[in-house]
């Protein structure tokens, strides 16, 4: 029952355990028919929460993560490449996290606003996700510190790309060596470029596309220029 309970504190943000705790009965009742059932005090429910643990919400997690796409979702073709594939959509975000003191020798002291220090630490998510099913493939969450590129990077190592798969992802993924790494595994990509960012035209091809370079993902683009530097520029399509 504990499992359920800190699932439905996640969909339930703004409410205390006392509120959760009589939502979620109300709603074992539904499922299991009439029954005496107590509801846990608040006390009841911290403790049973710490004994829980991370483990078993760590293993639901890797088992429930997959690739499946949606059967009834149709492909189609365009630059001569099939693209009835499993589209997957990688995205961050900055969401808070309990204020404990786990969380903050973790993930840093909560971020400072313009003018009040932050209430709860936060850590930076990047999540890759099959558009179709909405299943969640995989995540990574580090402190705020660390880019979304490196993440993407992280995601990239663990083997989550794999031919069959059309990555779609922001503009701020759109630099080396983050598309290498995403090209390299098989994968077809479409990616967002600013749009500031001027890719010159190396060569022009049959089908309406051209070949360019990416910049590296620390090199800030140049408004009015062709945004990459010489040293950090890689072929791509």
């Amino acid at each position: 029952m504990t499992p359920y309970f800190v699932l439905a504190l996640w969909f339930c943000p703004g409410d205390g355990y006392s509120e959760v705790l009589r939502v979620l009965f109300k709603q074992l009742k539904a499922q299991t028919g009439p029954g005496r059932r107590r509801i846990p005090t608040v006390p009841a429910a911290v403790q049973a929460r710490r004994r829980l643990g991370r483990a078993p919400l760590k293993a639901l997690f890797g088992r429930l993560c997959e690739t499946a796409p949606a059967a009834d979702l149709l492909g189609m073709t365009a630059f001569g490449r099939e693209l009835a594939l499993l589209k997957v959509s990688a995205d961050g975000t900055r969401p808070d996290v309990a204020d404990t003191a786990a969380n903050r020798k973790a993930f840093g002291e909560p971020p400072r606003g313009r003018i009040w220090p932050g209430r709860y630490p936060q850590i930076r998510l990047l999540a890759l996700i099959a558009c179709g099913t909405r299943a969640l493939i995989d995540a990574a969450w580090p402190t705020v510190g660390t880019g979304e590129p490196l993440l993407l990077d992280k995601l990239a190592y663990r083997g989550n790309f794999r031919p069959g798969m059309l990555v779609l992802a922001g503009r701020y993924f759109s630099g080396h060596p983050q598309v290498a790494r995403i090209a390299s595994t098989g994968a077809d990509l479409i990616i967002r470029v600013q749009y500031h960012r001027r890719l010159p035209v190396l060569r022009e091809l049959p089908d309406g596309s051209y070949l360019s370079v990416l910049p590296h993902s620390d090199h800030p683009p140049r408004p009015g220029g062709t945004g990459h530097a010489a040293s950090g520029c890689r072929d791509a399509a």
